[in-house]
């Protein structure tokens, strides 16, 4: 048998090991997809993950649960995309703990990956602009 948890974080729209909110109602709770153990929880974001003891896979899988995707956060040392120059150029950069890597990410201008950057650059230039982008600005 093959290990089917990357199909199944594939299917709930997150990657292996990338933290999520699980949501019924007014209650969440983060979790991940661990590739070994399969869904894993916590309570609160200074925890270590465990297996749950009421949450199942078949429940998020039957809609019993909401999952939420969180912001991307990389860590110090991770490569993560976002916009240079006047004209909006995408290119990646590495995250460290430093004032201009902290005030992109809280203005939302880091990305995954090219093709996020990409597809949020005409929001994100209105927002800052109050212009359409054109691609040629």
């Amino acid at each position: 048998m093959s290990n089917k948890m990357k199909e199944v974080a594939n299917l709930l729209g997150v990657e292996l090991e990338e933290e999520f909110k699980i949501k019924s109602g007014c209650s969440e709770i983060c979790a991940t997809i661990d590739g070994e153990k399969g869904l894993m929880v916590r309570c609160d974001f200074n925890s270590q993950f465990t297996k749950p003891v009421v949450i199942t896979l078949t429940d998020i899988l039957l809609g019993k649960y909401e999952v939420e995707k969180l912001p991307f956060r990389p860590k110090d040392g991770d490569c993560y995309w976002t916009y240079f120059e006047d004209n909006y150029v995408i290119d990646h950069h590495q995250y460290w703990n430093e004032a201009t890597h902290h005030a992109r990410l809280k203005c939302g201008m880091v990305f995954r990956n090219k093709e996020e950057a990409e597809r949020e650059r005409p929001r994100i230039y209105k927002e800052l602009t109050g212009k359409e982008w054109r691609g040629d600005d």
